[in-house]
């Protein structure tokens, strides 16, 4: 918890049960605000002192409501590594974006492809992985020809800079039409009769 929201929840928590004294000792008649008498319950709507206490109170409500949200705002907890394998020194941990940028760097130099995922699973029993992905063609290549050119070198790369094995490298070509447009027809043939 930072120093500055640590110093907002006191300021809300002293805030609010000064005017919690303040409520109760005019409830009680302690005689401890008689300025809310006199200047908030008795003046009229349109006074200064009106517009004032209403100005307070919507800052005061959304204080109240930006303490409240940041309490429940989500804090990034420390992950454990995607990958990790052991060496004689200790071990080594590996993010799978790591992993997923080196086979994106080389399916990004094949022209053809129009998009491209990425999807990586590592086998921690024997420290090995399985690669799938999914590429939208653009019709600039011959699809298997891509496909095989991709698998070889990406696999090779991913291989050489991880020291690991890839078990398999699937790739799946994704239908390149969005869903709004329609299938192409070919020409309308009339019929002679």
């Amino acid at each position: 918890m930072s120093i500055l929201f640590r110093a907002a929840l006191f300021l809300f928590a002293a805030g609010n049960l000064f005017i919690l004294y303040t409520v109760i000792g005019t409830w009680l008649n302690w005689g401890t605000a008689p300025w809310i008498e006199n200047s908030i319950l008795g003046s009229s709507p349109g006074s200064e002192p009106f517009w004032i206490v209403l100005l307070l109170s919507v800052l005061w409500i959304v204080l109240s409501v930006l303490i409240f949200l940041g309490a429940f705002r989500y804090t990034k907890k420390y992950r454990l590594p995607d990958i990790r394998w052991k060496n004689d020194e200790g071990h080594v941990d590996v993010s799978k974006d790591t992993i997923k940028n080196i086979v994106y760097r080389n399916i990004n130099n094949y022209e053809g492809l129009d998009s491209s995922e990425v999807q990586i699973q590592h086998i921690e029993s024997d420290n090995t992985l399985n690669v799938r992905t999914y590429i939208t063609v653009n019709g600039k290549a011959p699809i298997q020809t891509l496909s095989e050119n991709i698998q070889e070198s990406a696999k090779a790369d991913l291989q050489r800079i991880t020291e690991m094995e890839v078990r398999t490298f699937d790739v799946i070509i994704k239908d390149n039409l969005e869903p709004s447009q329609s299938i192409p027809k070919g020409p309308k043939v009339s019929r002679v009769q």
